[in-house]
């Protein structure tokens, strides 16, 4: 059973968008429901619980769905930005999200600390963001190595 609640979240994964999904047994084991739940469900059932009933279980899990719905909208969307600056503005990003100061990041790169704030506010432009922090947090949740 444990390879299988994997195996379809593995799926899942593949198909680049989230599908909650709840896998149930007779009689759940511990070690199953934290594999299963690490896995991408979002509950686990045992069919032999006194409680069940679908209603109850749906509701339970509603807003985990709509949790996960939004989050994933938010990291859809981040990567979409991120997908519109050029090779340097991901750079610089990247090095900004590290707390490096344009004067470092002109030296990494063997530029000047001004092109660097050219690329810097190109950068905040195309992602519509007011300051570098907000492009951090965007990167953040793109999940952008930071």
């Amino acid at each position: 059973m444990d390879n299988a609640v994997s195996d379809f979240a593995r799926q899942v994964t593949q198909l680049g968008k989230p599908i909650p999904f709840i896998p149930y047994v007779d009689r759940p084991m511990t070690a199953r429901v934290v594999n299963a739940v690490l896995s991408g469900a979002i509950d686990y059932i045992g069919l032999l619980e006194e409680e069940f009933r679908i209603e109850t279980v749906l509701a339970r899990v509603g807003g985990t769905i709509n949790s996960r719905q939004e989050n994933y909208a938010a990291v859809s969307n981040a990567r979409g930005l991120l997908r519109a600056l050029t090779k340097r503005q991901m750079q610089v990003l990247e090095c900004v999200s590290s707390g490096m100061s344009n004067r470092e990041i002109g030296e990494k790169y063997r530029i000047s600390p001004r092109t660097v704030e050219i690329h810097r506010s190109a950068m905040l432009s195309r992602l519509g963001v007011a300051n570098s922090t907000e492009a951090v947090k965007l990167a953040f949740v793109a999940g952008i190595g930071i």
